[in-house]
């Protein structure tokens, strides 16, 4: 287990960041032992930050505390995946999109725009891992937007896990469809048409298994 030092800014986030990125790609395999003292060690920082991360992984549904204080990364199942995560995940976004019709602004197309944008770069340059982030950002801008923070807590509850399995299983990448189905996502939005919003929706999403069963990131 090999886990990079992190500065003191923004300590809790920034290990959780660590941690979680090890067990994306695979460095922190399912069932690994996680203890505060060896962490504490590899990422050279006191354990209460540490303990805080992994409290956070936990409600991500990433790691599991046992008993005596010991903590494993978690298995994510493709079952689980495609029969539990993404159908409620489904749920939520065909919801939520079509709420955030009614709210979304001109600065928010904006940024939308903008994120579209940095996708087709890092697309280009084949940043496999920065395509990722930008993907769960739209969402999460979209979501956020429809005003309904328990949808948006329960899709941020189910996305790591998600993400997590399609890492796991990716490989190789097809990044211009991921930035295809964004751009009629966003096209779909500005036209305000909720019915073709949930479409490209139902569309991304219920696409997102086939695709992501090793070609791009969640």
């Amino acid at each position: 287990m090999a886990l990079k030092p992190v500065s003191n800014e923004s300590l809790r986030g920034r290990v959780a960041a660590s941690i979680r990125e090890s067990i994306l790609d695979g460095s922190l395999p399912p069932g690994a032992k996680l203890t505060e003292p060896e962490l504490a060690r590899q990422l050279e920082t006191s354990r209460g930050p540490i303990r805080e991360a992994l409290r956070d992984l936990e409600q991500e549904g990433l790691v599991r505390s046992q008993a005596h204080r010991s903590v494993r990364v978690v298995e994510i199942t493709r079952e689980e995946v495609l029969e539990v995560l993404v159908p409620i995940r489904l749920v939520i976004e065909e919801y939520a999109f079509r709420r955030a019709l009614t709210h979304l602004t001109a600065s928010d197309f904006e940024t939308l725009d903008s994120l579209v944008a940095e996708m087709e770069g890092v697309a280009a340059a084949g940043d496999a891992e920065a395509l990722g982030d930008l993907d769960v950002e739209f969402h999460r801008f979209v979501i956020d937007r429809a005003g309904q923070e328990q949808c948006a807590q329960i899709w941020r509850s189910l996305q790591p896990r998600i993400r997590a399995h399609f890492r796991k299983e990716q490989k190789t990448q097809r990044l211009d469809d991921v930035v295809d189905e964004h751009v009629l996502l966003l096209d779909a939005l500005k036209a305000g048409d909720d019915q073709l919003v949930v479409e490209r929706v139902r569309e991304h999403v219920m696409t997102f298994p086939s695709h992501h069963q090793g070609e791009v990131p969640a």
